[in-house]
């Protein structure tokens, strides 16, 4: 029989209750599959680590330097990223965008 995985919750920076796929070995390989590319790998674990994104620092930090001038290519990245984990997701679960991060900054989170 498989064991059932726990679901861990906490919330965004902006409050929004969200779920921490971390530990649900089933959950983070469906966002672990949906990855191309060592970008979308650091965005993935990000999601997989705080259960949200915030879109202007998607990897964990802020680009900087010449990343800094193809911002639209990583957005573009993310936003591909995001709408294929939707599509992996397991029935009752959803990956919403929105407020996020600290003073509402745009991301997506986990939620059900």
């Amino acid at each position: 029989m498989a064991r059932q995985e726990e679901t861990k919750m906490t919330t965004t920076p902006f409050g929004d209750v969200c779920i921490v796929p971390r530990g649900n070995e089933e959950l983070e390989n469906i966002i672990n599959e949906q990855v191309k590319g060592c970008y979308q790998e650091a965005v993935a674990r990000e999601l997989i680590w705080e259960g949200c994104v915030i879109g202007y620092k998607a990897d964990g930090d802020t680009l900087k330097g010449n990343a800094a001038k193809y911002q639209t290519h990583y957005r573009r990245s993310v936003e591909a990223l995001m709408a294929r984990i939707t599509e992996a997701l397991p029935e009752g679960m959803y990956l919403c965008s929105g407020e996020v991060g600290p003073r509402g900054a745009f991301g997506y989170y986990l939620t059900n």
